[in-house]
């Protein structure tokens, strides 16, 4: 399972060799994938324990939707940073929701699921 996400990471290498492409863009971009590898290996993990359920899965997806079709990473002709902060607040705000959210009932079922005896 790991070595399936890090061969999907080394993947993404490439990208960071494009000299066309602005740094705040790349920066971007590798925001939006990290935050997609982040998400597939907690997914991951969480099944494994069978503590994935379809909540927990669509609030990911919705996550990923969101941080991949934001403008003020699309767009390089028009660089905002207020547009930019923007973005980074909102999804830093779904992290801080989702962790004391759904993320805390997952763990502690994933917690309780791998104790040995349980």
């Amino acid at each position: 399972m790991l070595n399936t996400l890090m061969a999907e990471a080394r993947a993404l290498a490439p990208l960071a060799s494009t000299a066309a492409i602005p740094s705040w863009e790349l920066d971007c971009r590798r925001l939006q994938r990290a935050l997609g590898l982040h998400l597939r290996l907690e997914e991951r993990w969480l099944a494994q324990w069978g503590c994935l359920n379809s909540g927990h899965r669509a609030s990911h997806r919705l996550a990923r939707t969101a941080a991949c079709q934001v403008e003020p990473c699309k767009d390089s002709s028009r660089h905002d940073p207020t547009l930019q902060l923007e973005w980074l607040q909102g999804l830093q705000e779904w992290f801080f929701v989702h962790r004391d959210g759904a993320d805390a009932i997952a763990y502690r079922r994933a917690d309780h699921a791998c104790r040995p005896g349980t």
